[in-house]
């Protein structure tokens, strides 16, 4: 539990990938790790300095019982509370292969705008690359998946063909939260120096 709790706090990147559950009650939403659960309850306590966490987990964005909330209240929407600025969940359960695909996409899509850039990762790179992302699964093939899955020296069962690995169900499962705080204040800025805003 502590690993994933210092990993949230103080961490540029933050990943997790396991299994969590969405709960009525949304402060008892969880991370479930092998020394125990971490809840939206302890997540919402911290102060995070975090660009971003990616929860690849089920449910981790899902939020339940409206009625008693006038926010959406989620492990994924905890993180953003606590401070990080950009969260991404799920909605629902996803596969392994489903959320294997989406991350190393991710991934690679945000290292080479880092790359390009000769700089750390900011939010318009992580935005860009989580749409990326979600549009590689909509187009992955099942030769793509499986030749990536074997570059990462995953076993595979995918056949090597060119049907659509990914429907509407996988894809759409991801969901991102937050802001580019640095398009925000470059904003704020422009508009001061036009005179717009005081």
């Amino acid at each position: 539990i502590g690993n994933v709790v210092q990993g949230l706090r103080n961490s540029l990147i933050f990943h997790f990938t396991g299994h969590s559950t969405a709960e009525p009650e949304p402060k008892d939403s969880a991370l479930i790790t092998y020394s125990g659960r971490v809840a939206a309850r302890e997540i919402l306590e911290l102060r995070c300095s975090t660009l971003l966490a990616v929860f690849g987990s089920c449910e981790s964005g899902l939020a339940m019982h409206f009625q008693d909330q006038d926010e959406m209240l989620s492990i994924q929407s905890a993180a953003y509370y606590a401070g990080v600025e950009l969260s991404i969940g799920t909605s629902w359960p996803i596969s392994d292969p489903t959320g294997f695909y989406f991350s190393a996409r991710l991934y690679e899509h945000l290292s080479s705008a880092v790359e390009s850039s000769s700089r750390p990762p900011i939010g318009a790179d992580v935005i860009k690359a989580y749409s990326n992302a979600v549009s590689d699964l909509k187009r992955a093939t099942n030769s793509e998946v499986r030749d990536l899955s074997l570059r990462c020296a995953i076993p595979t069962v995918v056949p090597d063909n060119s049907e659509k690995t990914f429907k509407f169900l996988d894809w759409a499962a991801f969901g991102l939260v937050g802001i580019d705080s640095e398009r925000i204040v470059d904003s704020l800025a422009q508009g001061r120096k036009r005179g717009g805003l005081h």
